[in-house]
């Protein structure tokens, strides 16, 4: 009821114009009958007959137009005391001021305040990049241009999913600057500085030419120096499942859409955007890493099973705790993978997989489900864990792998014979269609 109060006033306003719109037009209509009626008797004759009937309906007219305004002043009295009752019996509810003095939330652990987000021209990255004052206290190079994730830096001084890749880094390593973090896929290394910035040893492969050069360009600033170049390591190739070179195709205005392989015009197509095809190495992850790895990042656009097949001496010999990558059938599918072979992998090397939203184990038995789910979208995040009952895997049995170690064997075939199909049907259909 207190809610509708406001509405009130305007309600009465509305009655009000209302019944006198009514009045007029009344006037509007006896006049024209009247005026009517005259002009068709003047020929007549009855001039004075006329005259007569003309005061009569006169007389009507006031009575009719006084009547109606004393009900127009009747309903008016009438709904400003039901308003004044109201406001009497449910006063309006108390202001809530409680915001007022909230503070804003901290920062991520280990960094620092800073002024908002600005572009730094002083400071030089090269033709193809600039200079943000990043919300974390250090600089950071971005690319020109209006790329979505450099429009982010001049916004908001960060990408901010990154704060929610590294809250699954142990924190107590997070709050020592210790640990070691894998960015797969680093784009202008929006989480991989992040992170070395907090003093956590990171390791970047990032292919794209020109990503790698802002990223050099970062570590190279003065002001970073002392922990950039400590911290953080490049290495300029896409990581695979084996040595290769290749094709990348970076999409115009977001770099970090960049999807390797060899693609058809169909699947670039169905993907959407406008690419640019750059030439680029390939490498796997087992060639670098030497070590324990806390939390890997992938965000490679659908060739996350090749990655995670050329990290596995890394997983059994090493370990790696965490992975936080993109879950994304469309992408697979473009590059011939079944898109749930990479879930398949993960658990035959004694991963748990987890959505975003639960904190329940996505048995073997919801991974097609899972896929279909996301077959029409673009992608979503998904978490897999290493489980400690099975260390890299053992005592685990393994799943089969659909295809050829997940690749799309059928699909292989009909791209090389120009028979892929424009639609991306049911017929073709990557989580459970012809492999």
């Amino acid at each position: 009821e207190t809610a509708n109060l406001p509405a009130a006033p305007q309600l009465m306003n509305a009655t009000h114009f209302v019944i006198i719109g009514f009045s007029i037009l009344v006037l509007i209509v006896i006049s024209v009958n009247v005026m009517a009626s005259a002009r068709g008797r003047v020929d007549s004759g009855k001039s004075s007959t006329l005259l007569s009937k003309l005061e009569v309906r006169v007389t009507r007219l006031e009575q009719m137009t006084s009547q109606i305004h004393t009900v127009e002043l009747q309903t008016l009295d009438l709904l400003t005391r039901t308003l004044n009752e109201s406001q009497r019996a449910s006063p309006p509810p108390p202001v809530n001021t409680s915001h007022i003095n909230e503070q804003p939330p901290p920062p991520p652990p280990g960094t620092t305040t800073s002024p908002p987000s600005r572009i730094l021209p002083e400071v030089p990255c090269g033709d193809n990049g600039q200079a943000i004052q990043t919300k974390y206290g250090y600089v950071q190079c971005v690319l020109l241009g209006n790329e979505l994730l450099s429009r982010s830096f001049i916004n908001h001084g960060a990408w901010l999913q990154c704060e929610g890749v590294l809250a699954l880094f142990p924190k107590d390593k997070l709050e020592k600057g210790q640990g070691t973090f894998l960015d797969v896929g680093a784009n202008v290394g929006s989480c991989g500085f992040l992170a070395a910035y907090q003093g956590v040893r990171t390791i970047a492969f990032e292919p794209a030419p020109r990503n790698t050069d802002v990223l050099q360009r970062t570590i190279a600033l003065p002001t970073n120096k002392q922990w950039a170049q400590k911290n953080y390591r490049i290495i300029t190739s896409g990581c695979s499942n084996r040595s290769d070179k290749t094709t990348i195709n970076v999409q115009k205005g977001n770099s970090g859409n960049s999807i390797v392989g060899e693609l058809s015009d169909v699947d670039l197509k169905a993907i959407g955007g406008l690419y640019m095809k750059e030439d680029i190495t390939l490498t796997r992850i087992d060639d670098h890493v030497k070590e324990h790895v806390d939390l890997m990042k992938i965000d490679t656009q659908g060739h996350e099973l090749k990655v995670i097949q050329g990290a596995e001496k890394t997983i059994k010999n090493f370990g790696i705790d965490t992975i936080f990558f993109e879950f994304a059938p469309r992408w697979q599918k473009a590059q011939n993978v079944v898109a749930y072979a990479v879930l398949i992998q993960l658990w035959n090397f004694g991963f748990d997989i987890y959505t975003g939203r639960q904190k329940t184990v996505v048995q073997p038995d919801e991974f097609i489900p899972l896929c279909q789910r996301y077959q029409a979208t673009r992608f979503t995040d998904l978490i897999a864990r290493a489980n400690p009952m099975f260390p890299g895997g053992k005592n685990r049995t393994p799943i089969p792998l659909p295809g050829d170690k997940g690749v799309n064997t059928t699909r292989v075939k009909l791209v090389k014979e120009g028979k892929i199909p424009p639609t991306w049907g049911k017929e073709e259909d990557n989580c459970v269609g012809p492999i």
